[in-house]
């Protein structure tokens, strides 16, 4: 039944396993889906919905890699546990993706982003398998979510001086240090932290909003 609502721009079929490939094919004007623990979405449901702009992926086996580079009109990609995707170097060819979520993901590496150079907008929260070595080259980051990441270090973040949001709550690595560089910074959420002082945002004078829950 939801082939009578073809006009359609927007679906979440979060633990929905009613809706087949055969259904979702068909919603092509569909700009945004989120799918999670759907057992019967493929690549095949997922492949004609050239107009989508955002894609999110929680616990999706049967999508991979394949199906997601025939989007090529996505800004948006949300991959988060649970997801079969793997040689991600390949993404790169989707030249509009601007916005990159890899909360909880343990799939894709360093090689994987570093050459995701238009990225604006990356989410790494809860993420242990990116490292500085991914992120240096990503220096047209505006956004940057490190909150519980226990991997990136001050080496990393330095080089990203366009960044204007930065999230590092309950953030055990980055320091005063890290933040000498991001004088552009307008957000920038400390919540829970402890390695940074007054020291650190002192400089940060453009800043518009600060965060400083739980912060002793």
């Amino acid at each position: 039944k939801i082939l009578t609502f073809f006009k359609l721009i927007n679906l979440e079929l979060f633990g929905n396993n009613k809706v087949t490939d055969e259904g979702l094919s068909l919603l092509t004007n569909l700009t945004h889906i989120g799918l999670c623990s759907n057992d019967t979405i493929t690549n095949v449901g997922i492949s004609p919905l050239i107009n989508l702009y955002k894609l999110e992926l929680f616990s999706m086996n049967l999508i991979n890699i394949e199906g997601i580079l025939l989007l090529t009109n996505l800004r948006k990609l949300h991959l988060h546990n649970g997801v079969n995707i793997y040689d991600f170097n390949r993404i790169s060819i989707l030249t509009n993706l601007s916005s990159l979520n890899l909360g909880c993901n343990s799939n894709v590496t360093d090689e994987g982003i570093s050459m995701l150079t238009n990225l604006i907008d990356l989410n790494l929260c809860h993420n242990d398998t990116i490292t500085n070595k991914g992120i240096t080259s990503l220096t047209n980051l505006s956004s940057l979510d490190l909150s519980s990441n226990h991997v990136i270090t001050d080496e990393g973040i330095s080089s990203l001086c366009c960044l204007n949001d930065l999230n590092l709550s309950y953030n055990r690595t980055i320091t005063n240090r890290g933040l000498f560089t991001l004088i552009n910074l307008t957000d920038l959420n400390l919540s829970g932290i402890v390695n940074i002082t007054d020291e650190g945002i002192s400089h940060l004078t453009n800043l518009k909003n600060l965060i400083l829950r739980c912060n002793k």
